[in-house]
C-alpha cells in the first residue's frame, strides 16, 4: 500500500508566509509609533479597539507560522520514511 503524500504548493506557502509576517510588523510598528508619538490616546475607546484588532492579527500571524511549520516537519517526517 502506498504511502499518502500531501501536496503543498511551495510558492502559495511562501507568499502567505511573507504576506502574515508583513502584516505582523505592520501592526507591530503601528502600535510603537503611536505608544511613542500620543500616549495619551490610549484613554480613547477607538484607539483600544485598533490595537485589539492589531493585537489579534499578530496574534493570527504566530498561528499561521506554528501551523505551518508543523505541517512542514509532518510532510518532512513522511519523506523521511
Amino acid at each position: 500500500m502506498k504511502g499518502r503524500y500531501l501536496s503543498v504548493d511551495v510558492n502559495k506557502l511562501t507568499v502567505m508566509t511573507i504576506a502574515v509576517n508583513a502584516l505582523q510588523m505592520l501592526a507591530a510598528l503601528c502600535v510603537v509609533v503611536l505608544v511613542i508619538v500620543k500616549p495619551e490616546v490610549l484613554s480613547v475607546l477607538p484607539v483600544r479597539l485598533a490595537l485589539a484588532v492589531l493585537t489579534m492579527i499578530v496574534i493570527w500571524g504566530a498561528y499561521i507560522d506554528i501551523r505551518e511549520a508543523l505541517a512542514a516537519r509532518r510532510l518532512y517526517d513522511k519523506a523521511d520514511m
